[in-house]
């Protein structure tokens, strides 16, 4: 976007504001230091979903990470299924983890997939 400085006739450039990007690490580290709202903010954007269903999904893998031992070991699986295609599997976790099913989770796992494909070409 560009406007034009009035005290000298000159065009300034400002540039676009770069769009965050979080990855799983960055999830986990947020749920490991009891961040929610941050952990809540990445799993928007990992997941493609809204605040309210990043929201539910957070607490209940949180939930999950609170009360079973090697849960985090569990959820990284998912990023093995997606970048194998599996599919069916990758819904699996996805309800295991973070208690998304249906249209959510389908559109999740599109999300998470093609994420996978731009950081891998």
């Amino acid at each position: 976007m560009a406007k034009k400085d009035q005290s000298k006739g000159k065009v300034i450039d400002f540039p676009a504001k770069k769009e965050e990007t979080f990855d799983f690490r960055d999830f986990a580290l947020a749920i490991a230091g009891k961040d929610l709202t941050k952990a809540q903010k990445i799993a928007a954007g990992l997941l493609g979903i809204d605040a309210v269903a990043a929201e539910k999904a957070t607490e209940f893998f949180l939930n999950k990470y609170n009360t079973i031992p090697g849960f985090m070991q569990e959820a990284q699986k998912l990023r093995e299924a997606i970048e194998q295609g599996q599919s069916n599997n990758a819904l699996l976790i996805l309800y295991e983890c973070f208690n998304l099913q249906g249209p959510i989770a389908i559109a999740a796992f599109t999300n998470l997939s093609n994420r996978a494909k731009k950081t891998s070409s």
